[in-house]
């Protein structure tokens, strides 16, 4: 709409009173029916924020809405207005000149490109108001993969350097996190909108944060050591053709590990199997790796200790398609924006994103969900479930071109969740308005309610 309206001020002096009009009345009542609309489910679901909203009805807090939303759309559009007033001046200043009418209508349109080019490059920054996770994942797809930064600015937002021609933005910093609760909990996005109700929620990270060893190392490898020695065939799949592409995984956790923790760099390296296992031996992290062959990237070799509920077995080969097939809604809301960003990954881009999910069992081989479980009752979620996250990287090795893929499980039990309250208010307002489908794939399709109640009473 923007836009439009800048290419239609452009055109001639004329439409400036539709400007006026959208910009005045317009776009302040559709902000504004957005707003009710919000406060509406916010407050049929529980989740609404403050006193205002707890206790007004919607209709109410319209006036002052639609005052709030007027003076933000004079701000916004400031440039647009410049437009309209820059044109009728030129368009009178130059009419009392003797030009010809088609001369004059060629400088009017030009000074109208000049000033609409000055306004998007000074408003290139965009809107916070209109920046959804949703919105930028579409632009991630098509444009930049490098995605967003942490703090979830837009890719065109503050803190930016020069790519190019795309300004591409910065790492932020990691939020502090929330007392009584892990760090790792602030890194999760769970907004309540859609449809599409799927998003890759990419953020480009620094090479320190690739891998992340804990305090939970010594145990976890000891898990994964213990697979690889009793299960070994159950988590290990490497087609042939992949060991060039695992022996440039082991040279980069090697580096990584000299470059950012020299301490682990002093272990030695095992001296068996694919070299894939053999790296996968040194990380808290499962490895796979996504080979590009067929106009798709295929899964074709991978450690996988910790699954969240699937089997190697039968992913290994399939296209990134495939392996998401059973995801409810993935072929309509990501299929061709996850296979463009695979296609276009950069072997200088590093990024990151997460999942989650909710099981009933802490165990960290989880390949298969539990069966007909027996719904639970509010007062027991706190101490049944556990709340698990996967952070996964990407990143293409720059020698073969597959994509490696890294994939860290943490999880907590659920009554930490409830002090993170902003997680609890968020994750309960995700899990009133999400489609049965997701909630199933979340793993609460027998608790949903008894889990929401849960996460209102502890928001």
């Amino acid at each position: 709409m923007p836009l439009f309206l800048v290419a239609l001020a452009a055109g001639s002096a004329a439409p400036v009173l539709v400007l006026a009009v959208v910009v005045l009345l317009v776009l302040p009542a559709l902000a504004t029916l957005g707003d009710s609309v919000a406060h509406r489910l916010r407050a049929e679901h529980g989740v609404a924020s403050g006193w205002v909203e707890k206790r007004l009805a919607p209709g109410a807090l319209a006036p002052a809405r639609f005052v709030r939303n007027l003076l933000s759309s004079t701000v916004r559009s400031s440039p647009l207005i410049g437009i309209g007033a820059v044109l009728v001046a030129g368009w009178y200043g130059l009419d009392r000149f003797d030009l010809a009418r088609p001369l004059l209508d060629l400088v009017l349109r030009g000074i109208g490109v000049v000033v609409v080019g000055l306004t998007v490059l000074t408003q290139r920054d965009g809107s916070p108001r209109f920046r959804t996770g949703l919105g930028l994942d579409e632009l991630t797809a098509r444009w930049v993969p490098e995605g967003r930064d942490r703090a979830g600015r837009g890719l065109l937002g503050g803190g930016r350097h020069a790519r190019g021609r795309v300004a591409v933005a910065q790492p932020g910093p990691v939020p502090a996190a929330v007392t009584g609760a892990p760090a790792w909990l602030d890194e999760l996005a769970l907004p309540a909108e859609g449809p599409p109700w799927l998003a890759m929620g990419l953020g480009r990270i620094p090479e320190p944060r690739w891998l992340l060893p804990d305090e939970r190392r010594d145990e976890e490898l000891a898990e994964r050591h213990r697979l690889l020695a009793e299960q070994h065939d159950e988590v290990v799949g490497c087609l042939p053709g992949t060991e060039a592409a695992g022996a440039e995984v082991l040279d980069l956790v090697r580096a990584w590990e000299q470059a950012h923790r020299p301490d682990l760099a002093t272990v030695p390296v095992h001296p068996d199997g694919h070299p894939l296992e053999v790296a996968a031996r040194r990380t808290q992290e499962d490895l796979v790796l996504m080979v590009p062959h067929g106009g798709a990237h295929h899964l074709d070799a991978a450690v996988l200790c910790f699954p969240s509920h699937w089997r190697l077995a039968d992913k290994l080969g399939g296209s990134a398609a495939a392996i998401h097939g059973p995801v409810p809604r993935y072929a309509d809301d990501l299929v061709d924006k996850v296979d463009r960003f695979l296609d276009r990954l950069r072997p200088d881009v590093l990024v990151a994103r997460r999942n989650w999910s909710v099981h009933d069992d802490p165990a960290l081989f989880s390949p298969d969900p539990p069966v007909d479980p027996r719904p639970a009752t509010a007062d027991e979620v706190g101490d049944r479930f556990w709340l698990r996250s996967e952070r996964q990287t990407l990143r293409r090795l720059p020698q073969t071109g597959a994509v490696l893929f890294t994939i860290r499980v943490q999880q907590v039990p659920f009554h930490q969740v409830a002090a993170h309250r902003p997680l609890a208010a968020s994750l309960a307002a995700r899990l009133a308005v999400q489609p049965p489908e997701l909630t199933a794939m979340n793993g609460l399709a027998p608790h949903r309610d008894a889990v929401l109640a849960w996460l209102r009473a502890a928001t």
